[in-house]
This record gives C-alpha cells, structure tokens and sequence, in this order.
C-alpha cells in the first residue's frame, strides 16, 4: 500500500479567484498496489468536502493518474482527471489541470508526502 498525504497546493494562472491554497486542502490518498486503483479524499479548490477515484501507473519514479472527482457543483456526474507526479525520495510533485475550459482551465501544483507500507 502507498498512501499520499500533507499536500501543498499551488493554483497556477487562477486570474484573481480566490481559491483554497497550501495545506487547506486535507488531502489524504490510498495507492492499491494489487490493483493499481487510487482513492482520496480533500477539500477542492472552492473549499467543499471532495473525493477522487481512479487508477494510476508507475514508471520508476514517474506517477500517471487518471479517473473522477467528485464535490464539484458544476459536474454532478464527476469530472473527468489527469495528471503526472515525479517522486524523490518521500516527495511526490504533481500537475494536473483543475477545473474550467480551454485556456480558462487552472492548473494545479501538487508537493506531498508520500510513503510505502509492506503489506501484511
């Protein structure tokens, strides 16, 4: 099990909206290495309870992430997300688009903790 937590979050390009920034957010995420599926829990960029589902895939130290969040007014159904994390050490850094269109889209910068258990 790998679980990612004590996140610090950037908005990039967020043209004067005021959104949750640092370590506001709560994020606190379970990586399933048996299945490669993802599961967190935060508080989103407009400060409502959320959550995110998915799977991911590692390439040495290189994290892909793909699947829904969920907490978002605008998307009921869930919001489709992406991202990249690059890991040194028990750092994880990512980016991932946020919510909008085009090039009204914010982009998130992600620093967390990120550790790995031994299952059993």
């Amino acid at each position: 099990m790998i679980t990612i937590d004590d996140s610090y979050v950037k908005h990039l390009n967020n043209k004067g909206v005021k959104y949750v920034e640092g370590y506001d957010n709560h994020f606190v995420g379970v990586l399933n290495e048996q299945n490669n599926k993802f599961y967190a829990k935060f508080t989103n960029s407009f400060g409502k309870d959320s959550s995110v589902n998915g799977e991911w895939r590692k390439l040495g130290f290189i994290y892909l992430f793909w699947g829904k969040a969920y907490g978002y007014n605008e998307y009921p159904d869930g919001l489709f997300y992406a991202g990249v994390g690059f890991r040194f050490r028990n750092t994880i850094k990512m980016l991932m688009p946020g919510v909008g269109k085009g090039f009204n889209r914010t982009w998130l910068k992600i620093n967390a903790n990120i550790k790995e258990y031994k299952d059993g």
